[in-house]
């Protein structure tokens, strides 16, 4: 029997991925295009998500990498523009707070992790019983270790675990160790899937 949600954040709970739209909201305020460096940025916000970067670090690198001037403040800003909750997803998950228990499993840099630890995202406040991000980890998803971690820390049992991602590797990697999953496409899906449940 399912009593944990493993619920990642972007993606999910926010509307559509925050990286791709902070990446686009970069290229266009400063006038670049990641076009033939994509994949040397890619390997920057991975680094950035296990912390293994700090922001000033990333922020120098993509000045470095495409002869910019940004500050890192700014680098800040445009990322929390992109953070935008999916409202009805928030509303129908306070509704299975009372039937589940709520873990958030994430890859996140600390910006963003610091600022959901913090509450400063009200739609958030109370409704998760652990938090674990990446960037505090130094794992991030999909790799086994990070599920590990979890299942270990919060005293789960796999198979009573049900993982909610938008991302089916990360899906792929849970269900290897138990752990049943969701692959979400959108609230409508995601409402349809739980009545399963």
């Amino acid at each position: 029997m399912i009593d944990t949600l493993l619920i990642d954040f972007g993606g999910v709970l926010t509307i559509g991925q925050h990286t791709p739209r902070w990446l686009a909201l970069l290229e266009e305020k400063y006038h670049f295009s990641l076009l033939h460096k994509k994949d040397d940025v890619i390997k920057l916000i991975k680094l950035l998500d296990v912390n293994k970067l700090s922001f000033q670090q990333f922020t120098h690198e993509l000045n470095q990498l495409f002869n910019l001037a940004m500050d890192v403040r700014d680098v800040y800003g445009l990322l929390e523009e992109t953070v935008v909750y999916d409202k009805d997803m928030i509303r129908y998950l306070n509704e299975l707070k009372r039937y589940y228990r709520f873990i958030m499993l994430s890859n996140q840099n600390k910006h963003l992790s610091d600022l959901v630890k913090s509450g400063n995202y009200e739609e958030l406040r109370g409704m998760f019983d652990k938090l674990y991000f990446s960037c505090d980890i130094g794992i991030s998803k999909p790799d086994s270790g990070i599920y590990e971690y979890v299942l270990k820390d919060a005293g789960l049992i796999a198979e009573e675990c049900l993982f909610i991602d938008d991302k089916e590797e990360n899906i792929v990697a849970g269900e290897k160790l138990g752990i049943k999953g969701i692959l979400f496409k959108d609230f409508k899906q995601f409402k349809e899937k739980m009545k399963r449940i």
